[in-house]
């Protein structure tokens, strides 16, 4: 849990970084980084929070302990969110192309994270986790359910980045390729390990 963490941290900033805009998830957390004080890893930590609340209110009786794990989850994303800030600010966006290139590399980076919570099978992120309270109680699509939750905040993003800055911030095209390509990176990692798997025990 704590490494798949770290490296979702990883892949946040590096997109953020590469200046074309953010994770879709990481969206609301840049603009409040940028209304208030606190950096952005706080307000990752926050919102996921929120997510955990949201959750218990829907779930009610059917909301299991162990979900409460999210909770220290989400305060690691947020504390590894800033230290990889730290660790990667040294990416430099020259030019569109190494900014494209830094895109793409933070995807895989924050792609591989989500593959290791996910195969580690402890606690799922607090977004997919309420997307799959969502899908049960409300009978849709777990995936149709994960696209709600981040078209939702990223319009969040948007009206506060209108509202702060009239203008938009940390919304661009790489958040749309980002939103786009993580859910295919992701099964793109559990393709490649199950045939690596296969292969070692063939």
């Amino acid at each position: 849990m704590v490494v798949g963490a770290f490296i979702i941290g990883c892949g946040v900033a590096i997109i953020t970084l590469s200046n074309l805009g953010t994770s879709a998830m990481g969206s609301t957390p840049l603009v409040l980084s940028y209304a208030f004080q606190p950096t952005m890893g706080t307000f990752v930590a926050a919102i996921n929070i929120v997510f955990v609340v949201i959750q218990l209110a829907i779930a009610r009786k059917d909301f299991r302990p162990y979900y409460l794990l999210q909770i220290p989850l989400s305060l690691l994303m947020g504390i590894f969110t800033d230290l990889a800030f730290i660790i990667f600010g040294w990416i430099s966006t020259g030019n569109y192309l190494f900014s494209m290139v830094d895109l793409f590399i933070g995807i895989l980076v924050l792609a591989f994270g989500a593959w290791l919570l996910k195969y580690a099978d402890i606690v799922m992120v607090p977004n997919n986790m309420l997307s799959l309270i969502l899908s049960r109680k409300f009978n849709i699509n777990f995936g149709i359910a994960v696209v709600i939750i981040d078209v939702l905040v990223v319009l969040c993003a948007i009206a506060l980045g209108l509202i702060f800055f009239h203008q938009l911030i940390g919304v661009r095209e790489g958040t749309i390729i980002a939103a786009c390509l993580t859910g295919f990176f992701v099964n793109g990692y559990g393709s490649l390990f199950e045939k690596l798997r296969a292969k070692s025990t063939g």
